[in-house]
């Protein structure tokens, strides 16, 4: 039996007696002999009250000051350090007022707005007058309402799921196949940074590079013809068969144009750390990933394509897949039971040689056709080789940068966005431009690792997640005397102006990137500026006269460069890398980057767009 004494009601206590932790608490009543004193079954108020506090204010940390609790503690009534106080269904904060059907806050114009519970600004309604009823008109077209649209599209967008026949990782060996011309193939890419191998026996090249032994030649892997793990390695120019070592590539000349770190070493591993973090594991040995590179520097889409007199895409993309094919089947033999392998993503980047007209088309309509018509058929070898009819992810950057060319319309690096609009299995991971690179266009070591970082998790949002991707592009523009606005499709709103890289500088131009055209010729700008959080505004000196375009991120002023991003804060895998005397230029020593995480917001895809009025 118990020693602790039974609990009392009050009732059965006396006035001078105080609360145990037994006891009973009663029903409150008025004092019958004083009815002006408010008692507890005899017990006076302030014992109990005593008790009840001691329960309901404890000691507090962080931002909250005091709170009044339950009886589990839960709190119903918090006074914070800064003056707000509230309960959990509604809030009066130093700047915000909130409850459950709406808050009140301060937008970014410094204006006070109502919001409902997911953001979006409460309209005025028109008022209503009996006696004087007005006709309809027509929608609103003000900033809260275009921001507010472009936000909802932005939602569809990234609501739908992708089909059940665009692969997953579903078999044994996952093949991703990287093509297209220099910037894929990483050149000028030394140092290499991605030197370590992630998630040994798993995540594998064929040979000691993806790139094989040959820069335009036959597929033929570099060294054995076996699964290693995936690691970055430099080439020597004259003679691709040969891995440089680190002294070797300390002492190579700064205009030396030897393939090194390229962009699919990081993006696996990041994509695979993704991966691994969402399934609850550190590794997972039943589903392998194998990388190949099959990239050809100098090649317009015309030369790479199957059937092209180059003969690149059969002597390169077909034999690196069936040498995978049989390597897979030899492990069959191996193990003693049939492994199966296909391609779930397809990386391709390129195509610069088409803005400089190089034996290929400009025209926008001719090379989405030949883009969508490279990815079509990357996608049947999977049926051809790998008896699947699961269609792998088709992944590109847009083709931009130095290589743009405003005597094209932007052309090139137009179809890349229109492509990934139309198609269900097409994504751009959005422009090439705001890196680093060496001079002449191509990416340095860490601008091809930062490129990798943000197609990893493309690579992650759309496989793994079964999500669509887009990246932030123009959707309309609309212009009225000196004003032009352009709403965008937004990842992450709201929209923010970001430095950008000019070769290896970080660079923030005083128009952000913009430039106007109008009837009367090119057009002055006397002030940038963010509108709302998905619109840009552009001020002009003189009122525009139709047609008006916008151009943003184009070749004149700006050689492709522009400074308008998203505000994604996904933190990247990788940190930014300089290591003196490793061969890095020293202009590459930049103590904001140096040791941090590469910032993985989406940076705005070049676009002209003809403004409305």
């Amino acid at each position: 039996m118990s020693d602790q004494p039974a609990g009392k009601r009050i009732s059965e206590l006396n006035a001078s007696e105080t609360l145990g932790s037994n006891d009973v608490l009663p029903v409150a009543q008025n004092d019958k002999n004083d009815t002006s004193v408010y008692r507890t079954q005899g017990v006076k108020v302030a014992t109990l009250s005593d008790h009840i506090l001691g329960q309901a204010f404890r000691p507090e940390t962080g931002e909250v000051a005091a709170a009044l609790r339950d009886e589990s503690l839960f709190s119903i009534f918090e006074v914070e350090k800064t003056g707000g106080f509230g309960t959990p269904d509604a809030f009066v904060g130093n700047r915000d007022i909130e409850n459950n059907a709406f808050y009140i806050t301060t937008n970014t114009e410094g204006r006070r707005i109502e919001c409902d519970p997911q953001g979006f600004e409460f309209q005025p309604e028109d008022v209503y007058t009996p006696t004087t009823p007005t006709p309809p008109t027509p929608p609103d077209n003000s900033l809260i309402e275009r921001d507010n649209r472009n936000k909802l599209a932005s939602m569809l967008k990234q609501s739908q799921v992708l089909a059940h026949d665009i692969a997953g990782m579903i078999w044994d060996y996952c093949i991703v196949l990287v093509y297209g011309q220099s910037l894929g193939s990483g050149m000028e890419g030394w140092p290499a940074l991605t030197k370590v191998a992630r998630e040994v026996g798993n995540i594998l090249m064929v040979g000691n590079s993806v790139r094989g032994s040959s820069r335009n030649g036959t597929y033929m892997p570099l060294g054995e013809n076996i699964f290693q793990d995936l690691r970055a390695v430099v080439q020597s120019t004259a003679n691709p068969a040969l891995a440089l070592s680190d002294q070797e590539v300390a002492v190579l000349d700064e205009k030396s144009t030897c393939e090194g770190e390229s962009l699919e070493v990081s993006a696996i591993h990041f994509w695979r750390e993704l991966q691994l973090q969402m399934q609850g594991a550190t590794s997972n040995p039943d589903r392998k990933i194998i990388v190949v590179n099959c990239c050809v520097a100098g090649r317009s889409i015309e030369q790479l394509k199957k059937g092209a007199q180059s003969r690149h895409y059969e002597n390169r993309v077909l034999k690196a897949l069936n040498n995978i094919k049989s390597l897979v089947d030899a492990k069959s033999a191996e193990v003693g039971r049939t492994l199966t392998c296909g391609i779930v993503a397809g990386i391709y980047i390129g195509n610069e040689w088409n803005y400089l007209g190089t034996d290929g088309t400009t025209k926008l309509d001719e090379y989405k056709v030949e883009l969508g018509s490279m990815g079509d058929t990357i996608a049947s070898e999977n049926q051809a080789i790998f008896g699947t009819n699961k269609r792998p992810v088709f992944i590109t950057t847009q083709t931009g940068d130095v290589y743009t060319r405003d005597s094209t319309n932007l052309s090139i690096g137009t179809a890349h966005i229109e492509l990934q609009n139309e198609r269900d299995n097409f994504f751009c991971a959005g422009p090439n431009y705001p890196v680093p690179s060496k001079p002449g266009g191509h990416r340095d070591p860490n601008g091809y690792r930062w490129l990798g970082q943000k197609i990893g998790q493309v690579l992650h949002h759309t496989i793994d997640l079964r999500r669509k991707w887009f990246p932030m592009h123009a959707l309309n523009a609309t212009y009225s005397g000196k004003e032009a606005l352009v709403d965008h499709m937004v990842m992450r709103w709201p929209v923010a102006w970001r430095e950008t890289f000019s070769t290896i500088t970080p660079t923030m131009y005083q128009n952000k990137g913009y430039r106007l055209v109008d009837a009367v010729g090119a057009v002055t700008i006397t002030k940038v500026e963010i509108a709302a959080d998905t619109i840009t505004r552009i001020i002009a000196d003189r009122d525009l006269v139709a047609p008006v375009f916008v151009w943003y991120a184009g070749q004149t002023t700006y050689s492709g460069d522009g400074n308008l991003y998203d505000s994604d804060s996904t933190l990247s895998l990788y940190n930014y890398e300089y290591h003196e005397g490793s061969g890095q230029f020293a202009a590459a020593n930049l103590p904001t980057y140096v040791n941090k995480p590469y910032p993985l917001n989406n940076a705005c895809a070049a676009y002209r767009i003809e403004a409305k009025k």
